[in-house]
C-alpha cells in the first residue's frame, strides 16, 4: 500500500472519471472539493493556469513544489501557510481572474476554492482509509514533478484510442495547453481533429513513452478501451499496482463501473484522410490498431 498521493491524469475525455470512482470505491481520500466529473477543484485553482504553466515553472525558482505542498496540506487539514504558499495562492487567484476558462465569475470561483480549503472539515481524513490523492486530467502535465516531489507518490495515466480522442468534444486541454506541445489554436476557433490528434500523440509520447518508462514501478497505465472490454482483469491490475487488499466480491463491484462507451470506435465513421500518415503511424506506435 502506498502512503503518498495517488494521482490520476490523462488527456481530457480518456475515462479518468471512471478510475476516480474506483479509487473512491477502494477507500482513497480524493479531496473534498470536487465537481461532477470528480476533478479536484483545489488542484484546478493551483495549476489550471495555461500561461503560467507554459512559462514560469521552468525557471530556476520552480514554484510547482509549492503548489504540491498545498495539495498535501489540504489532504491533511494543515492550514498554516508559509509566505511562498500565500504568494502562490494569491498569484493563482490573480491568474484565474483573467482566465476565460472559469466562466463569468472566475474570482468568485477562486474564492470558493480558498474558502473550502480554509474551513474546518471533518471529512478531510474521514475517508482516508487506504490512501489519499486526486484526479484531474491535466495532472499528466506535471507528473514528473509530482513523482519527484513525493518520493512515495504513484501516478495512474488513463489513455484511450487516439483516433477516438481526435473526434472528441472534450477539447479544453488542446485549446488551453496545446502550446506546451507546439499546437497553437487561434483564439475563438475550435481545435480541429488534426489538432486534437497531435495533442494526444505528443502528450501520450511524453507521459507513456517518457515518464512511465523512466519510473515504471511508480506509474501505471490504464488503457480505457481494455478497461471496458476486460474490466475484471484491468481492475485487478490497478488494485495490485496500488497494493490494496480487496476481496473478490469487492473487485467485482469495481469491475461493474466501466462500460463500453458509446463513443468507442467513433473514428470508424470519419474520413481519416485528414490526418497525416506519420500521425497515424504514431497512433499505431502507441499500441492502438487502426
Amino acid at each position: 500500500m502506498v502512503t503518498g498521493p495517488v494521482v490520476v491524469g490523462g488527456v481530457g475525455g480518456s475515462g479518468t472519471r471512471v478510475v476516480a470512482q474506483m479509487m473512491l470505491g477502494m477507500g482513497f481520500d480524493m479531496g473534498n472539493d470536487l465537481n461532477e466529473p470528480l476533478d479536484d477543484l483545489w488542484f484546478n485553482l493551483l495549476f489550471y493556469r495555461p500561461t503560467w504553466l507554459s512559462n514560469e515553472p521552468r525557471l530556476a525558482a520552480d514554484p510547482i513544489p509549492v503548489g504540491l505542498d498545498l495539495m498535501r496540506k489540504r489532504a491533511f487539514g494543515q492550514r498554516r501557510l508559509s509566505g511562498p504558499e500565500v504568494g502562490f495562492i494569491s498569484r493563482a487567484w490573480t491568474d484565474i481572474a483573467h482566465d476565460r476558462h472559469f466562466g463569468r465569475s472566475p474570482s468568485a470561483w477562486a474564492a470558493r476554492r480558498i474558502w473550502r480549503f480554509s474551513r474546518p472539515s471533518a471529512s478531510v481524513n474521514a475517508g482516508y482509509h487506504i490512501g489519499w490523492g486526486w484526479k484531474e486530467p491535466i495532472s499528466h502535465l506535471v507528473a514528473p514533478e509530482i513523482l519527484e516531489h513525493f518520493g512515495d507518490a504513484r501516478y495512474v495515466h488513463v489513455i484511450r484510442h487516439g483516433l477516438d480522442m481526435a473526434f472528441s468534444t472534450n477539447l479544453n486541454q488542446v485549446k488551453f495547453f496545446g502550446t506546451l506541445f507546439g499546437i497553437a489554436v487561434p483564439a475563438g476557433q475550435r481545435p480541429s481533429p488534426v489538432d486534437a490528434l497531435r495533442y494526444w500523440i505528443r502528450a501520450s509520447q511524453r507521459t507513456v513513452g517518457g515518464v512511465c518508462t523512466r519510473v515504471p514501478e511508480r506509474t501505471h497505465i490504464v488503457v480505457f478501451d481494455d478497461l471496458c472490454r476486460t474490466p475484471e482483469r484491468e481492475v485487478t491490475r490497478l488494485v495490485d499496482f496500488l497494493g490494496v487488499g480487496l476481496g473478490t466480491s469487492r473487485r467485482r463491484e469495481l469491475s461493474r463501473l466501466p462500460a463500453i462507451a458509446g463513443s468507442g470506435g467513433r473514428y470508424k465513421s470519419h474520413d481519416l484522410a485528414v490526418f497525416e500518415h506519420r500521425d497515424l503511424e504514431a497512433v499505431a506506435g502507441l499500441g492502438f490498431p487502426l
